[in-house]
Parts: structure tokens; C-alpha cells; sequence
């Protein structure tokens, strides 16, 4: 259990003013599920751990130290479950300062709390090649539009080229604390044998696990 204290901070309910930050325009950002000043104060000041999948980051401070010390809640952590030359997967989990982000010329919040999901992976024959991507994302606030991508294929210089993509983009809330999901899943590849094809696709599964917050209580 946290020990209880007070503080005035800048007024804005931190130890520190804000920053603001402005998104790339060219990808079209837009803002959704924007989280209150109270969710975004406690996804600074309370959290005591954060998990997604095999990656977890305990900054193992009390919620009072962060008055002196405002960056002792702040870090980082990446767990690999595949790590080879031909697949890539892992997991990851950030906390960050709460900021405000510009879009369209409107001022929103958003809270520091991230949790990441990649999996990369290629399958190789004589002739035909295959990759499979998979990506997951939590995030606050900004969101972008979705890019999804029926089945295609192609004549490339000497054979076949083809690929796909399915995005989704939902909203959650874990520990009282909004998130933007987008998932995507893509497959892609070529043929390149002496009679090329366009072959059939398939999207590798996506993982079940959800992100878990632990706050802090008093």
C-alpha cells in the first residue's frame, strides 16, 4: 500500500508542465478516446506495474518520490519470444511523461502508458518466398486510418508477386485508463520458379494476451 501525500505540482496536476508535441500530418492523424486529466494523472502517478505478454516494467517507486524525483515511474521493456535470423517476435512495454498533442489545431491529452506486440517472419523455399507480419498496439489518443489491402497479385520482372492486409482499430480500457487497439495482420511473397504462380495466402494467428496495469492503492 502507497503512503498518502499532497502536492500542488505546477497546477496542472503534475511535477512538471506538460509538453507538446505535434503528429506527422502526411499519415492523418485524427484523435479518439481522448482520457480525462484524472485517468491521465493516474496513468503517471499510480501505476505500480505494467505487463503485456512476457515484457513487465515495475519502476518500483513509491507514488510520493515522483514529486522530487518525476522521472522515477518513467521506463522501458522488451521480452523476445522468437529471436532468429528468419523470425522475430516480442513484446514491449513503455511508460512515458503525459503530454498534449496538437491535431487539426486542437489541444488533447495523452497519457504515457504504451504496450507493443511484432511478430516477423519469413518462410523460404528455392523459388517461392513468404513473410508474415503481425503487429498489435495500445496506445493513447492519436490514431491513424487503417490500411487494409484485399488479396493482389502481381507480374514482377521474372514471376509473381503477391500480398494482403487486415487492420482492425477498437478502444479498451485497462485500470480505468483508455487505449486505441490497432491490430494488423499481412502476408505477403513471390514466385519465382520457371512456371510462377499466384499463390494462396493465410494470415498467421494473432495472440490472445492482454496488457495488465497494477495501481497503486492507499
Amino acid at each position: 500500500m502507497a503512503t498518502a501525500f499532497e502536492t500542488l505540482g505546477f497546477g496542472n496536476g503534475f511535477p512538471f508542465c506538460l509538453a507538446e508535441s505535434t503528429p506527422n500530418p502526411s499519415g492523418n492523424p485524427s484523435a479518439q478516446n481522448e482520457p480525462t486529466l484524472e485517468q491521465t494523472m493516474s496513468s503517471y502517478w499510480n501505476i505500480d506495474s505494467i505487463t503485456f505478454g512476457p515484457a513487465s516494467f515495475n519502476p518500483n517507486n513509491e507514488p510520493k518520490d515522483l514529486i522530487c524525483t518525476p522521472d522515477a515511474v518513467l521506463g522501458y521493456d522488451l521480452a523476445y519470444v522468437n529471436n532468429t535470423p528468419n523470425l522475430l517476435e516480442f513484446y514491449d512495454v513503455t511508460i512515458e511523461r503525459p503530454k498534449y498533442v496538437l491535431i487539426g489545431g486542437q489541444k488533447y491529452l495523452q497519457h504515457g502508458l504504451n504496450f507493443g506486440y511484432t511478430r516477423n517472419e519469413g518462410v523460404f523455399t528455392s523459388t517461392t518466398f513468404t513473410y508474415y507480419l503481425n503487429t498489435i498496439s495500445y496506445s493513447s489518443t492519436i490514431v491513424y486510418p487503417l490500411q487494409n489491402l484485399p488479396y493482389h497479385c502481381d507480374s514482377a520482372y521474372y514471376g509473381k508477386t503477391y500480398g494482403q492486409r487486415q487492420q482492425t482499430l477498437t478502444t479498451q480500457t485497462i485500470s480505468n485508463i483508455p487505449f486505441n487497439v490497432r491490430k494488423s495482420q499481412e502476408s505477403s511473397g513471390g514466385d519465382y520458379g520457371p512456371s510462377p504462380s499466384c499463390q494462396s495466402l493465410s494470415y498467421y494467428p494473432l495472440p490472445t494476451a492482454v496488457p495488465q496495469i497494477t495501481l497503486h492503492t492507499y
